[in-house]
Formats: structure tokens, C-alpha cells, sequence
């Protein structure tokens, strides 16, 4: 029902039947199969377009045909829904022959629709630059590269640009994000029964363009080869090593991937290869739960996601509780925090609700099942009784992975 209803807003009100959509709708009964995907693949791109036609195939008596529609209906509507957090950057032509480099970041802010932070008396030297149909990131890489002395980093949702040698990153740029080495730290210590031990501390990190905003991102390294051709990694219980998935604060992430060393190893000198991926998280769907607070709750169980609530206690002018969510792992699937901040509300019996300034959070993995431990006081009048836990629970996300193969990386 709540599909059909975002459906239904997703269509226009005086829709004009689009003769292109009808011939793709009929190539859905093609007998090649690649016809059938590529008229699919079409109708998605089309969107609101095409659903009115889409939404008359609802009461086909061909199955193979009505479940086509049905599923092409839900992606254009996922499509919808990601694309509120997701936009597709602009291609940016820069040409300058002398300019100031501020006027430069001026004119690709103003393109890209993103906010930057210079001091532009500090970036007067003259620049000579031609790009043209670029992406964001490579149109950020190449001004840098050309600019006498130009870098940047990111301040929250903005990035700042100074005058600094860019250093020489290897990175890798697709669509909308970038990923990239930021630094490479080698340690020598001693672990607690006296061996020496040695490790190299490889900071990874990724940026995206204005108007993308994921719901969590999760970085790996997989590789890193030595001048010889030997993994370093030890394969650990994730079977990478990297950050755990988190709710990204600004556009820049980095997180610290340790590479041990074999005990005795003289230590590499470069290494010939770092692979690994960055992936970015959109929401797909999400489902409003209410667990009534007055009769006592019962575990419930929606889809993979357990949902437990303990020791719920009043207090003089708050309510506390713990929240257990499980989330049952499927081999492939990205192990997801299911309870963002501020999506959890009491509701008192006014129909107030009321929410958590902060929050307590634990997180265990099993190899099978992940589980987030939420311990929460919300502030709640006195007087007042708590009648229902209201959670707006993540239930599907699109993954946009970014790979990348980084070579021959000197380390003196």
C-alpha cells in the first residue's frame, strides 16, 4: 500500500502518454532477452514518465510480464527515494590562461552548486588550465595540479582550499567520489610478551561531491603486496581490514587500517600494490515501528531485524531504556547500523513525542548476526505517561562501491 501511494505522488497530474514508453513496454515481451533488459533498463531511466503505462500492466493475465512491471515500478520508485540523497554532479569546463586562482575556484563552485572556503587574497597566483566536460573530482585534481600551490581539505560539508603543495596522492575518481591514500606511517613497538612487532598505519580516506549524502560508509583495505609480491594482510574475521560502517559527519572520511608486519620481517621499502574498496550507503526503504511502552514489549521480528527493549525505567524528568537491535547477516550484504540517532521517539499519551539528545551505542558481530546495543534517557515532563517507543528503522540500502588497485607505492 505505501509503495502504491509513492507511486501514485510520483505521477504527474496531467501525465501525456509518451509514444517512446509504449514501444518500450512492448519490447518487454520481446524474445531476446537483452531487448527485454534494455527496454527495462530504459523505462527505469525514464522514471515518472513511464509509470502510468507501467501501473496498466498491473492487471495483465501474462505473469512474466505483469511481475516485470511490478519490478521495474519499485526500482523507479527506490530510484525516487535514493535520489533525495544523491545527486548526480554537473560535467565542468575550466579554462583560464593566467587567471587568478580564486576566480577559478569561483567559477567551478558556482558550476558544481558547492560552497568552498579561501581567503582569496591568499590565492592570486595566475593559473593556465583547460578542462572540459569533467567531473567534479577531476576538474579539483587538475586545478591543483596546475595551480603554483594549491590544496584542499574538508571542513564539514564544505571543503577549504589553501595555499599548500598538493601532495602527490595516488587516488581514484569515480562519478561523484573520490578515494585516496592520505598517509602512510611505519611503527616499531614491542607487543605485551616482549617481541618486537612492526606495523605500517595506511590512512585511507574518501570525499564526495555536494548534494550526495550517504547514510554510512564503509571502508577496506583487502591487499597491500610488498616489493615482492607478499600479502601483508592477515586475513582478520571480516576477511578485510578497515573501519567500521558509520554515519559519515561532513563530506571527508578517513579512517587508520594497521598492516602487521611478520615477525622478523626486515620491512618492505614500497609496496607494489594496496587494493580495497570505499562504499557508500544510500536508503532504500524504511519501515516506522510503535511498541506499546503500557502493556510490556515483546521482542518483535522484522524480515532479518530483531528488535529487544530492556529495563525501561521512569525517572523524576526522563524516561531511560535499552534497545537491542539484531540484524541477521547475509554473505555479501553490508553489516548496517539500524538505528541512526534521532529516529527514536517516545510518544506520551498527548501524541508528543519526545527524543534523546544523546545516545549510548554499542556494536558486537558475531560472524552470523550483528548487533547494535542503544542505551537511551529522553527528557520527558513530568506528569506525563510514556505510551509507545517509536523507531523509523533502516531496512535496505544501495550500495555505490568505489574499488581501487594503488601501485608501486615508494615508502623512504
Amino acid at each position: 500500500m505505501k509503495l502504491a501511494l509513492a507511486l501514485l505522488l510520483l505521477v504527474p497530474a496531467l501525465a501525456q502518454e509518451d509514444p517512446r514508453v509504449r514501444e518500450l513496454i512492448e519490447r518487454l515481451s520481446d524474445d531476446e532477452i537483452r531487448v527485454r533488459e534494455k527496454a527495462a533498463a530504459d523505462l527505469i531511466e525514464r522514471g515518472k514518465a513511464a509509470i502510468p503505462e507501467l501501473q496498466k500492466l498491473s492487471g495483465s493475465t501474462d505473469l512474466e510480464l505483469k511481475s516485470r512491471a511490478a519490478s521495474i515500478l519499485r526500482r523507479i520508485a527506490e530510484g525516487d527515494v535514493v535520489g533525495r540523497h544523491w545527486r548526480k554532479g554537473p560535467r565542468i569546463t575550466l579554462v583560464a590562461d593566467g587567471a587568478p586562482v580564486a576566480s577559478v575556484l569561483e567559477d567551478l563552485a558556482r558550476q558544481a552548486k558547492d560552497t568552498f572556503q579561501f581567503e582569496a587574497a591568499d590565492l592570486q597566483d595566475p593559473v593556465v588550465l583547460s578542462v572540459k566536460d569533467a567531473t567534479f573530482w577531476d576538474a579539483v585534481e587538475a586545478l591543483c595540479r596546475a595551480a603554483p600551490a594549491l590544496t584542499w581539505e574538508g571542513n564539514g560539508n564544505a571543503l577549504r582550499f589553501l595555499r599548500k603543495e598538493r601532495p602527490p596522492y595516488p587516488s581514484k575518481r569515480l562519478g561523484e567520489f573520490a578515494v585516496w591514500l592520505d598517509g602512510i606511517t611505519f611503527n616499531r613497538d614491542f607487543d605485551f610478551t616482549g617481541n618486537a612487532r612492526s606495523t605500517f598505519t595506511v590512512v585511507l580516506a574518501a570525499a564526495w561531491e555536494s548534494g550526495v549524502s550517504p547514510v554510512a560508509i564503509e571502508q577496506k583495505i583487502t591487499e597491500v603486496l610488498d616489493e615482492d609480491g607478499a600479502n601483508l594482510m592477515a586475513g582478520d574475521r571480516f576477511g578485510v581490514f578497515g573501519g567500521r560502517m558509520d554515519v559519515p559527519s561532513g563530506r571527508v572520511r578517513k579512517d587508520s587500517i594497521y598492516t602487521p608486519l611478520p615477525q622478523g620481517s626486515r620491512g618492505p621499502r614500497r609496496f607494489s600494490k594496496v587494493k580495497g574498496y570505499a562504499a557508500f550507503y544510500f536508503p532504500r526503504s524504511h519501515q516506522d515501528v510503535s511498541i506499546d511502552l503500557v502493556s510490556g514489549a515483546a521482542p518483535m521480528t522484522l524480515d532479518r531485524v530483531t528488535i529487544a527493549m530492556h529495563n525501561f525505567r521512569t525517572l523524576k524528568d526522563a524516561v531511560a531504556l535499552e534497545l537491542v537491535v539484531t540484524s541477521a547477516v547475509v554473505a555479501g550484504e553490508p553489516l548496517l547500523d539500524r538505528l541512526p540517532v534521532g529516529e527514536i521517539a517516545i510518544v506520551d499519551e498527548r501524541g508528543e513525542e519526545h527524543r534523546a539528545p544523546t545516545s549510548t551505542r554499542g556494536h558486537s558481530f558475531t560472524g552470523t548476526s550483528y548487533t547494535v546495543h542503544e542505551n537511551l534517557q529522553v527528557p520527558f515532563p513530568e506528569g506525563r505517561q510514556a505510551k509507545f517507543l517509536k523507531l523509523h528503522i533502516l531496512k535496505d540500502v544501495m550500495e555505490k562501491r568505489v574499488p581501487f588497485e594503488f601501485e608501486d607505492i615508494r615508502l623512504e
